[in-house]
């Protein structure tokens, strides 16, 4: 069965009418310097969380914002790719048979699918990077009870710089997704979509290309 590009255009424009973390949206962190840049599949549901226990915050464009500082975690792309699209495939329904070389082609080749890839750069459009404070989450985070080292930096950036309340023993470690009973599914398209890529020179190499912008911040 050969996937119908139809049918995925029609998810996509269905998709655009609803992105949640729309580019040029930040979090305000209210009697602060500061603001949060909320990317996609960079943790920011746990980054949100976090700020929610100490500080109050505001969703609000940036572009009305003054002499704010800005707050971001990056993500390794290729990594956050493997996630977003594997988060796609599974919220939508759209054919997903990765036995099917024609479906690895079509995923490959456009690459972007919804908010959860759109290359992280179009969430820093419009703010000077010298602006930034950024940090980058490991690549090969593990599911445990413990903060990992990006989380651990994150808070005590923000217990130090911007004077929050925090108690780490109150904070739940992001968790990525794992092997268990409820993302069972999600847990094995992703695995597969990374060994595609692995072992397919030319996935990688349409991958690098579609996100070389967010390469470049990530290697910086």
């Amino acid at each position: 069965m050969t996937i119908q590009d139809s049918g995925l255009r029609l998810a996509i424009n269905q998709l655009k009418n609803r992105i949640q973390r729309q580019p040029g949206i930040v979090l305000d962190i209210v009697g602060t310097d500061y603001s949060y840049v909320m990317i996609s599949k960079n943790a920011s549901k746990w980054m949100e969380d976090v700020l929610e226990l100490s500080s109050q915050i505001n969703f609000t464009k940036f572009s009305s914002l003054d002499s704010k500082k800005y707050i971001v975690i990056l993500r390794d792309p290729i990594d956050r790719w493997c996630s977003g699209i594997t988060q796609y495939l599974h919220g939508e329904e759209v054919h997903r048979d990765l036995k099917n070389r024609d479906v690895l082609d079509l995923l490959f080749s456009q690459v972007h699918f919804d908010w959860h890839t759109i290359p992280q750069v179009k969430f820093l459009e419009g703010i000077n990077t010298d602006d930034c404070i950024f940090f980058k989450m490991e690549s090969n985070i593990t599911n445990t009870n413990r903060l990992s080292n990006f989380q651990n930096k994150v808070i005590d950036f923000l217990e130090t710089e911007l004077g929050l309340d925090l108690s780490k023993s109150n904070i739940t470690p992001f968790k990525l997704m794992d092997n268990d009973a409820g993302q069972n599914a999600q847990y094995f398209t992703k695995h597969r979509i990374h060994f595609e890529i692995q072992t397919n020179p030319r996935y990688m190499e349409q991958i690098k290309a579609y996100y070389a912008e967010d390469i470049k911040l990530y290697n910086q």
